[in-house]
């Protein structure tokens, strides 16, 4: 149907995803839908761009020269340049009012139609109610959505969970009977005083959700990479860590940890080791992990209140990185864990276990948090560590005990 479009934008907003796929799931989340494209060439190429993310595989010329089946494809992909600066969002939004101004007008249209051809005033009425209606259901906002899309959106979720398990599994027993795996769009939040074990954790858990075949982006503003992969060949059966950290190496002890290096290798663990990230970065990376690997299963970030974003106040700060990691998790479908500082005060009281009200700057970290785990160790050499559910927004909360392996810096179920 011919009626109001703008090529232009169409064209750069695949010329904005050709550079950056990882931008896929928010024109999700603000309903761009294929049909909303008037050039045929570009609503195939954005079809094909849902499947090709759908199914984890590579964004490119060549994956999707396999699916537009038109002659002159890899010629107009060459001609769409990446100099388009608007995001994609304003793209979007173009397309989407352009392709509503296109629907109204057909509806309209045959409103007239039927004025001309009847003589039944009821009829002309009726027909430009029904217009009306399809008109304002087709009014996306990216955010309203009818009882009948509603229930279909469940529908599709619940048969790809007799497919799939839901979410990522923490790999400790103990978790794994007491709450939920971690799911894609989940604020996950483990605090703890310094030196309890909250980079241990986290670390683990990196580890064992890069093994369901998704790689997991790992922020690190506090440690090196050097210490990161101190610890991590430690639990491949490398040399105590520290041991490493204490000198001189033997050519027997690099021989070790080469050996513990090289079973680590398929790890699907990438890392952004930079002091000064912002969540800007954070997105940033996360986007081009998506683009390199083909796919993002989670992110985690050590720690929450050393990211740079800047602002004047310290609690505003905070709450602005907290909503970002937020919008972040729900971006790019994908659990983002978030290690955080507790308050001093929880050394000033006889019981020093963590509450949900020792997170520094607490109200929006409490707020956005889906999970909020506490850890807490009675002194830095004991193995007993006691991890606290303090908040689940899906289930129960509670305590376990668990055990905390120091020379492999590794926490496991009690014996």
């Amino acid at each position: 149907m011919n009626g109001p479009h703008n090529s232009q934008a169409e064209a750069a907003l695949i010329a904005r995803l050709l550079v950056d796929p990882g931008q896929l799931p928010v024109l999700a989340l603000g309903k761009l839908t294929p049909e909303d494209f008037y050039v045929p060439v570009w609503r195939d190429t954005f079809r094909a761009m849902e499947r090709l993310s759908a199914e984890d595989r590579p964004i490119d010329i060549v994956t999707l020269r396999e699916l537009v089946p038109d002659e002159d494809y890899t010629s107009l992909l060459a001609e769409v340049t990446p100099g388009h600066r608007a995001s994609v969002t304003e793209y979007a939004d173009i397309i989407r009012r352009d392709s509503f101004r296109r629907r109204l007008i057909g509806n309209l249209d045959r409103v007239i139609r039927v004025a001309e051809e009847s003589d039944d005033q009821g009829v002309i009425v009726a027909e430009l109610q029904e217009a009306t209606s399809r008109a304002l259901l087709n009014l996306e906002d990216g955010r309203l959505i009818s009882p009948d899309q509603a229930i279909q959106a469940y529908e599709d979720i619940l048969e790809e969970r007799k497919h799939f398990q839901r979410g990522h599994p923490w790999g400790i027993r103990d978790i794994d009977e007491l709450i939920q795996p971690a799911s894609g769009g989940d604020m996950i939040v483990v605090a703890a005083r310094p030196s309890i074990g909250k980079t241990a954790l986290a670390a683990m858990l990196a580890d064992r959700w890069s093994a369901t075949g998704k790689p997991v982006l790992f922020i690190s503003l506090e440690m090196s990479l050097a210490q990161l992969l101190d610890r991590a060949t430690a639990r491949y059966g490398g040399l105590e860590t520290a041991q490493l950290t204490r000198g001189v190496l033997t050519d027997a002890d690099v021989a070790v940890q080469r050996g513990a290096a090289e079973r680590r290798r398929g790890v699907q663990v990438w890392y952004l080791d930079d002091p000064y990230a912002t969540t800007a970065s954070v997105r940033a990376a996360a986007a081009k992990v998506k683009l390199l690997a083909g796919s993002l299963g989670a992110i985690v970030i050590d720690y929450l209140q050393l990211l740079k974003d800047v602002h004047e106040q310290e609690v505003q700060r905070v709450t602005r990185i907290s909503r970002q990691i937020k919008a972040i998790a729900r971006e790019y479908d994908v659990p983002v864990l978030a290690l955080s500082q507790l308050n001093r005060s929880t050394e000033q009281r006889e019981d020093r276990h963590p509450r949900l009200s020792d997170i520094r700057e607490s109200g929006a970290v409490e707020q956005d948090a889906d999970i909020v785990i506490g850890l807490y160790r009675e002194t830095l050499d004991s193995r007993r560590i006691d991890l606290e559910i303090l908040k689940n927004r899906q289930g129960p909360v509670g305590r376990l005990t668990l055990d905390f392996d120091l020379r492999s810096l590794t926490i496991r179920d009690a014996a």
